[in-house]
């Protein structure tokens, strides 16, 4: 996400998920929940996070608001990380 924020981008990140979670019916209470709990300080200030902590927390969000686990594991695709050329 190419905010400008700088060293914020986390920050933007989490409410731009919290917006979003809003528009989809979910009440602000519950989208704050379940944000901080896929995010719950996963992201660092300056520093850019890798593919899989991406999808980890987006998993983590999908699987708080549905209580559904992912079909696929992102840990099984941890040797792309090694290949950036090849995602």
């Amino acid at each position: 996400m190419d905010s400008g924020a700088e060293g914020g981008w986390y920050g933007l990140a989490g409410l731009t998920l919290r917006w979003f979670l809003t528009t989809t019916c979910v009440d602000q209470a519950e989208a704050d929940q379940a944000v901080e709990t896929a995010i719950g300080g996963q992201f660092k200030s300056w520093v850019t996070p890798g593919r899989i902590l991406i999808d980890s927390v987006g998993e983590d969000l999908a699987v708080a608001l549905t209580g559904h686990l992912p079909y696929q594991d992102h840990r099984e695709r941890a040797a792309l990380e090694e290949f950036p050329d090849r995602r």
